[in-house]
This record gives structure tokens, C-alpha cells and sequence, in this order.
């Protein structure tokens, strides 16, 4: 979870075995960050299983509801509140113009993985091969090429 600029809160990372209270310190958590000012949609919070991410949402919400804050859990539909990958995902989607990059990220199936490795390994070999070789040779390592298709 991050606070608002001017007040930033380090990273905590929560790493427990199920049924610890994980999400229930997470809850206080949030509920900290908002009364100590933080604009509740800037808050970001990652978790493993989507499972886990919409309990902590509910939880989160119904305990702001309880303290009659209303308008806030609503807002904090808009938060970073998901697993890593979608939380990190959305945020390359609203970035990548900045960056030059397409909006639009695709998981590669399992089937395309391959191919995809094999065309990198490739450009990579292609782009790094003048540097490489004088190296190789010095260390006398023969195959470098199949050691990085590998």
C-alpha cells in the first residue's frame, strides 16, 4: 500500500500461512492509510489468488461502511486491490503509450511459448554474438549459442 505523496508509507509485504490474519491486518491497513488521509483510489494492495483479493475488498469495504464511511468504501472500488498480475497488468495497460508500448498485453498460450522463447533466443544471440565470442573463446566455452537457446 502506498499513502499519498506527501506522506508516503513504506511496502509492507504479509507473507503467513492460511487463516493467520493476513487479511484482516491488511483491512486495519487500509483503514489506517484512509484515516491518516490517503485518497482512497491510490491505495494498492496485491495479493496471490483472485479469491483472496475480492475478500479483501469486501472486508475492507464493510468495515469502512461500519465506520460510516460510505463514500470511501465506494472509492475503494477504484483502488489497486487485486492479484499481482492483474494489479501490475492494468498498470502497463494505463502506461504503455507513455512508454511507446501497445496498451493491449496478452497472456502467450503454452503452445506459442516455445516458438516465442526460440525467436527471442535467437535476436538475442544475433544481437550480443560479437561480444560474446571474443569472451567465450578466452574462457574456451564451446556451444554458448545452445547454452542461451536452452
Amino acid at each position: 500500500m502506498t499513502a499519498s505523496a506527501d506522506a508516503r508509507k513504506p511496502i509492507d509485504l504479509v507473507i503467513a500461512s492460511a487463516g493467520t490474519g493476513k487479511t484482516t491486518r491488511l483491512v486495519g491497513e487500509i483503514q489506517q492509510a484512509i484515516d491518516a488521509g490517503t485518497v482512497t483510489n491510490s491505495i494498492m494492495a496485491t495479493t496471490f489468488t483472485n479469491k483472496a483479493a475480492a475478500e479483501l475488498v469486501e472486508r475492507a469495504r464493510a468495515q469502512l461502511i461500519s465506520d460510516g464511511k460510505a463514500g470511501e468504501a465506494a472509492a475503494l472500488l477504484f483502488a489497486r486491490i487485486g492479484t499481482v498480475n492483474a494489479t501490475f497488468g492494468n498498470i502497463v495497460s494505463e502506461f504503455a503509450l507513455n512508454a511507446g508500448r501497445s496498451p493491449v498485453a496478452d497472456v502467450i498460450s503454452e503452445e506459442r511459448q516455445a516458438r516465442m522463447f526460440a525467436i527471442s533466443a535467437e535476436v538475442a544471440i544475433a544481437r550480443h554474438a560479437d561480444a560474446v565470442i571474443p569472451v567465450a573463446q578466452r574462457l574456451e566455452i564451446e556451444g554458448w549459442e545452445a547454452d542461451v537457446r536452452r
